[in-house]
């Protein structure tokens, strides 16, 4: 758990990198090197916010609660924790299915024959685009991963729940209707691994990264989902704890294995 201003900044460097903590972070950090007797006014360049403000967190009796309009025992709550680690462990399986695909598709498609261009940076609903060898469009792909089970298959649709997998009627809907306007096919490629869910996937997670990202999603700050993305890359990317390294590690095992 983040216990202090110094742990919540640690967590941040660690995640960001020295230089590229977002703003709410460089801004508590400036605050607190203002009341170690940093200048404000050579610090607020650095971090492109003003000396009035620096001042006005590092004043502040709470300079979380200053910038996050939350403080940390708040976020701590079990309730709040439970939810950031889950949005973590969910993310984390589809980063790690994504990640698999792209190994996959590349190990099987020459670059020159089908080219891969990843669109998940756009946040739309088509994680990759395919070209051929004239850079015309082929067809969309949007990766789903699936380790919940259907329960009530049989009872809902007379299917087996080994045969169903999670993917929401609305999704296909809107799938069909943009293959039919654009005349280019919009695939769902699908991996299954029974049983491997985002709870479990959240337990990997460690908690004070479970607390930042509790913080952050509790807060007013935009750009949430890119904030859970690099909490997720920095668990799949970056050296880690050698338990959490191997828990990470077998998911991803276990995904490179299971069935498309």
């Amino acid at each position: 758990m983040l216990a202090d201003l110094d742990s919540l900044i640690a967590t941040a460097t660690r995640i960001h990198g020295e230089t590229e903590k977002s703003k709410p972070f460089k801004l508590i950090d400036a605050a607190c090197r203002v009341r170690a007797g940093d200048d404000p006014a050579s610090l607020a360049p650095e971090i492109r916010s003003t000396r009035k403000r620096i001042l006005e967190v590092a004043a502040a009796d709470d300079p979380v609660q200053a910038v996050f309009k939350l403080d940390l025992a708040t976020a701590a709550g079990e309730g709040m924790m439970a939810k950031a680690r889950k949005g973590l462990g969910q993310m984390l399986l589809g980063t790690l299915a994504e990640r698999s695909f792209e190994e996959s598709y590349r190990s099987i498609v020459q670059p020159d024959e089908l080219r891969l261009e990843d669109s998940r940076p756009g946040r739309t609903d088509t994680d990759y685009r395919v070209f051929d060898e004239r850079d015309r469009p082929v067809f969309r792909i949007n990766i789903k991963f699936h380790g919940s089970p259907f329960r009530k298959a049989r009872e809902l649709v007379g299917l087996d729940p080994l045969d169903c997998f999670a993917l929401a009627t609305y999704k296909i809907h809107s799938a069909t209707r943009k293959q039919e306007q654009e005349v280019l096919p919009y695939l769902f490629v699908v991996v299954s691994v029974p049983g491997l869910t985002g709870d479990y996937a959240g337990t990997v997670v460690p908690d004070d990264l479970v607390h930042l990202t509790s913080l952050y999603m509790g807060s007013s700050q935009p750009r949430k989902r890119d904030f859970e993305d690099l909490v997720v890359r920095h668990l799949v990317d970056m050296p880690q704890d050698p338990a959490v390294k191997a828990a990470v590690d077998d998911m991803w095992a276990r995904i490179d294995g299971a069935p498309w």
